[in-house]
């Protein structure tokens, strides 16, 4: 029996996996053996002393370093009141926005970023990022484009890329610019995985597992290396070694639906009907649709497999 790949393939972009610039500027005045003046005494400081309105800008970016991206946000938005012309803060801006999941918001900040600064190639990348969440490919392979050509050694922009091409079925040029990230950064887990996801989409399952186990060895503890690499052994029928991949993939994230699938679906390659009904009764209680094909799955005695995530 030959394992089927769901035309519902998980996919996981880069993360968002954007550049925070947090260089505020070359100028900046650092105050020496004073307390930090808190959000609200800057808000009232920052029209008369640019000094208070860099330090409003160093908080801003704390808060950004901190993941505590709806604090960090008004503050950008202060510090753009004072200095409208500023790309860094409209590209730290977007980046906050879009971590925070409104991508509309990220568009506009890291448009205004890159009308003040065309030549900001980090801020393309970032913009390209976000159209690919966005579903916008065409418009992502355009900026990612640009900041590869303002900087061609950028390997997060070429294998961005690779991923934009690969959304479109352009699997050549995807591989292309996969391997020049690679060549760039030659231990690059997310890179290596993504061209083992372009070489599933291509059924060349061989190839695949080769370039996701290369990332699983770079990044033993990064969860979708693994998960690709169960995949990947599922459909070339190596039920045992997909078993002990996904187990670890479990293992990394708890609760991940997908994995518990493809090891229900696993564990009936090796007819293990009754490990795949315990796959299935976790599922009930994780994702009910995909715990229901689950249970088609094993019933029919089908092999219908989750496939692989792009990414880390």
């Amino acid at each position: 029996m030959n394992p089927q790949v769901t035309p519902k393939r998980m996919v996981a972009l880069v993360g968002i996996a954007l550049a925070l610039n947090l260089l505020v500027s070359s100028k900046r005045v650092k105050a020496q053996g004073q307390v930090q003046a808190t959000p609200a005494d800057l808000s009232a400081q920052t029209s008369a002393d640019p000094s208070a309105t860099n330090a409003l800008l160093d908080h801003a970016n704390r808060l950004s370093r901190a993941e505590r991206w709806d604090q960090a946000v008004p503050l950008y938005l202060q510090a753009l009141r004072v200095d409208p012309s500023n790309a860094t803060v409209q590209n730290n801006l977007g980046y906050a926005y879009a971590m925070l999941g409104n991508l509309q918001e990220a568009v506009e900040a890291f448009m205004q970023a890159v009308k003040l600064e065309p030549k900001y190639a980090a801020c393309r990348y970032n913009l390209g990022n976000v159209y690919l969440k966005l579903n916008k490919v065409d418009a992502a392979i355009e900026q990612l484009s640009k900041a590869i050509e303002l900087k061609p050694d950028y390997a997060e922009a070429h294998s961005d890329l690779g991923n934009a091409f690969a959304e479109k079925g352009l699997y050549s040029s995807a591989i292309s610019e996969l391997n020049r990230a690679l060549s760039i950064k030659p231990n690059f887990v997310a890179a290596e995985n993504n061209l083992g996801t372009v070489f599933f989409d291509l059924k060349k399952y061989k190839e695949a597992a080769q370039h996701f186990g290369r990332a699983a060895l770079l990044n033993p503890d990064s969860f979708n290396p693994n998960y690709n690499l169960g995949v990947a052994n599922l459909m070339l029928h190596r039920y045992s070694v997909a078993i002990e991949r996904l187990t670890k993939a479990g293992e990394l994230a708890p609760g991940s639906p997908p994995t518990h699938y493809n090891l229900g679906i696993a564990y009936l390659g090796l007819r293990n009907r009754s490990a795949s009904e315990r796959e299935y009764l976790t599922l009930t209680h994780l994702n009910p649709v995909l715990a229901s094909k689950l249970y088609e799955a094993v019933h029919r005695n089908q092999l219908l497999v989750v496939g692989p995530r792009r990414g880390n």
